[in-house]
This record gives structure tokens, sequence and C-alpha cells, in this order.
């Protein structure tokens, strides 16, 4: 198995990028391919397996980092990481902030059309999304973003690496942590409910 592969390992940024940036978004995209359980959870972005291209598009942009043609080689191999929810094969439970929600990325547009699709999934059911609320009062305190693989591996993505971690009783512990999220967390109707309104207003700014 792939997961059961992986060991622990620090990818830093700059090597990614000289490496092409593509590259990782391929090798996670293995990972998933792989995987019987993908958790994620998101603070501040909506996670790279829900992103829509022009979504993508922004976040490869930023800091003008990497080229243009390398920009576009990395979000369609991101982009192509959504098979793995219409393959259907695993289970797959992403979480994320309101908050995340809000961070205007690109222009109002792009929000539109990115958080219509997030509801539009999380209708489906093809993948469980889970929606923290604002106004949801939590005791659990996560400081970044986090993928999890069979509860056997877990990907942090910072600004300056990646880092695999593999230590069972560090994984552990980001699996605890993942419970008492999905806790606070609304699925299904309930978070497109929460979705929606937040869709109408970078509407109303388009």
């Amino acid at each position: 198995m792939v997961v059961d592969s992986l060991r622990a390992e620090e990818a830093p940024a700059r090597v990614v990028l000289q490496r092409g940036a593509w590259r990782l978004q391929r090798r996670i995209a293995n990972i998933e391919g792989n995987a019987g359980e993908i958790c994620g959870f998101a603070n501040n972005i909506v996670p790279g397996l829900l992103q829509t291209a022009e979504y993508a598009r922004a976040v490869f942009s930023d800091g003008g980092d990497i080229s243009d043609q390398e920009v576009e080689r990395a979000v369609r191999e991101r982009v192509a990481r959504s098979a793995v929810i219409e393959a259907g094969q695993a289970d797959i439970v992403i979480v994320m902030t309101e908050g995340a929600l809000r961070w205007h990325a690109g222009d109002p547009e792009v929000m539109v059309e990115q958080l219509e699709r997030l509801a539009r999934q999380s209708r489906e059911g093809k993948v469980r999304i889970g929606v923290v609320p604002w106004n949801k009062p939590a005791k659990t305190f996560p400081l970044h973003g986090f993928s999890m693989y069979d509860r056997r591996a877990v990907v942090i993505g910072t600004r300056s690496a990646t880092a695999f971690i593999t230590d069972p009783r560090d994984v552990a512990s980001y699996s605890r942590l993942f419970d008492d999220l999905v806790e606070l967390a609304s699925f299904g109707e309930a978070a497109a409910q929460v979705i929606d309104p937040i869709a109408a207003d970078y509407q109303g700014l388009v």
C-alpha cells in the first residue's frame, strides 16, 4: 500500500518549486488514489481536493514564485485529484472553517464558483463536507490545516515546507483532533445552508 510505504520527511518549499509544484500534486494524488480513508481539515483555505481550477490558480499564483506555465501544470494536477471523489472507492471527509470560505481568493467570481461547487458536493454526498460555523463555540484550537490518510500518515503544508508525518503517536494525536473537529462541523444539507449565504455575499460583489 502507498500509505504504508510513506516515511517521515520534510520537503522544503524551495525544493518543491525547483522540482515542479505539479510533482507534489501528482504524488499526493497517488496517495489519495490508494487510500481507503481520506480526512482533511483547513482553517484558512478551501482544501486542495475540493478546489476549482480558478481557485487553485489563485493559490498557486501567490507570490509569483513560479512561472505561468508551471502554475497551469500545477493547477491541472490539483484539479485531477478530484477523480478520487468520483471513483467513490474511499471514505472522504473534509472539514473546514467558515473563515476559510470567507478568505476572498482571486475575485468574487472565483469565490462564487468555488462555493457553489462546495454546496453542490455537500448535497450530493460523494464526499462528506463539513463546515464549522463561526458561531459554534469551540474548545479545540487547530493551528494549521492537515490531511490524513488511513489514519496512518498525515501531510501538512506550510509556507516553507510540506511535512509527511508517520510516527503512530503523532498520527494518533491528529486523528483525535480530527474527530473533535468533525463534532464541531455541520454536514450535508446543514453545511450547504452555511455555504449558500456566503456565496450570496460574494455574488453581491460581482
